[in-house]
């Protein structure tokens, strides 16, 4: 039988998009952030809107539990289970 699926490949969206880096703890979500106009299709649909939102909410209690301005928070920086979307990358 012939595998008719696709391979689905995906990006990420960095954190880097999200903040200001003139302006210390703005993070922008949804359509505000920062894209190139290809992306920002993908970007307006709302389970993506949901997921950069909630990325958002984690950054900022991480930073703020921290005492790191949002724009200064490496999402990397924030362990894993502390995620709740880890890249492929991390383990």
């Amino acid at each position: 039988m012939a595998n008719y699926t696709k391979q689905i490949h995906f990006y990420e969206i960095p954190y880097g998009s999200l903040v200001a880096e003139e302006i210390e703890n703005l993070i922008v979500t949804g359509r505000c952030i920062s894209a190139s106009f290809i992306l920002q299709a993908s970007m307006r649909i709302q389970p993506t809107c949901m997921s950069i939102g909630e990325a958002a909410g984690i950054a900022a209690a991480w930073g703020l539990s921290k005492g790191i301005a949002a724009n200064a928070v490496k999402w990397e920086a924030i362990p894993a289970k502390k995620r709740s979307y880890v890249s492929a990358g991390d383990k």
